[in-house]
């Protein structure tokens, strides 16, 4: 991987993870972004993701699905993991539609970045969305892979409300 790549991935990365800690539950939700590659040119990301973690957990997937839209449905579906819930707020404090509005904001910074990055992004049009469900306190985790030349972009984002509001013993 290029430094330069390095260095535009970890600025996504603090990105991400200072938009969501804004939305208030910086001990509930978290995100972050970093690449993945692998020499065997592989056409998801899923292995690649996984042997990432293998040696901290044994991560297992619920579902991984490649997105037919590709980067449009990624802008798409951002929003909702950037804001949760609208700043710590009861929803009916703040019109919907401003919600919506800094959500949709929010994504399109997020795409810019991956557009300046990695501009070949557009051309492969692959895109997927990995999901790990939750089970008993265990956090749950979606990740976005978005192809590129050295093998995929993660956008991770963790759940740990679960994790964390059950007791443990």
């Amino acid at each position: 991987m290029s430094s330069n790549l390095e260095l535009a991935v970890a600025r996504l990365a603090g990105y991400l993870s200072g938009v969501v800690a804004m939305d208030g539950g910086i001990r509930f939700y978290s995100a972050s972004a970093f690449v993945v590659s692998n020499e065997n040119s592989v056409d998801s990301p899923e292995t690649m993701i996984r042997e990432f973690y293998a040696k901290q957990t044994t991560l297992q997937f619920a579902s991984s699905q490649k997105l037919g839209r590709g980067l449009g449905d990624l802008e798409r579906q951002l929003g909702g993991y950037l804001i949760r819930g609208p700043w710590g707020l009861v929803e009916q404090a703040i019109p919907h539609q401003l919600v919506d509005a800094r959500r949709g904001f929010l994504a399109f910074r997020i795409m810019d970045m991956i557009s300046d990055m990695a501009p070949e992004a557009r051309g492969f049009h692959s895109v997927y969305k990995l999901e790990t469900r939750a089970s008993g306190s265990d956090s749950e985790v979606t990740f976005f892979g978005v192809r590129i030349h050295d093998g995929f972009l993660i956008l991770q984002f963790n759940d740990d409300s679960l994790f964390i509001r059950t007791p443990h013993t």
